[in-house]
């Protein structure tokens, strides 16, 4: 006849919420590793899984609500695939154009006849777009704050 040893089930929660390691749970509840993963699992996924959402949601907090700045561009990179580096492979590459020739009326030829090293051409309007980017990512989340 096996005997089990009663185990504060709110305490392995929290300790999960906290994403304490499966042998620092079973050392502070007296139980084996194997028998907390065995019995407990349940109890040790719902303790991780809501305490990656009270991260999450106290991250997204921070980014709309208290306007962290680091937040805002760590979530953009994760959420909206933002990037640090510019990708630069042809699918990527800038248009040979700028806005000032289309206003000048030139064509795909005389542009292209004049164009500058693609590299010139890739770095200047990285820093555009990084500009614009950054512009309307404080638009977005100025308007999401506004919302909730």
């Amino acid at each position: 006849m096996s005997t089990r040893k009663p185990i504060d089930l709110e305490l392995v929660y929290n300790l999960a919420k906290l994403h304490c390691t499966n042998r620092e749970i079973a050392s502070l509840t007296g139980v084996s590793v194997d028998t907390l993963q065995r019995q407990y699992h349940d109890v040790l996924d719902k303790g991780r899984d809501d305490g990656k959402m009270t991260l999450r949601r106290s991250m997204w907090d921070l980014a709309l609500n208290h306007k962290n700045p680091t937040m805002m561009i760590w979530l953009s990179k994760q959420h909206l695939g933002f990037s640090d580096n510019p990708i630069s492979n042809d699918d990527k590459k800038p248009l040979p154009w700028t806005d000032d020739d289309i206003a000048e009326g030139k064509g795909l030829e005389e542009v292209k006849e004049t164009a500058q090293e693609p590299e010139e051409v890739e770095v200047e309007l990285t820093y555009a777009a990084h500009d614009i980017i950054k512009e309307d990512l404080r638009s977005t989340f100025r308007n999401f704050g506004d919302q909730a």
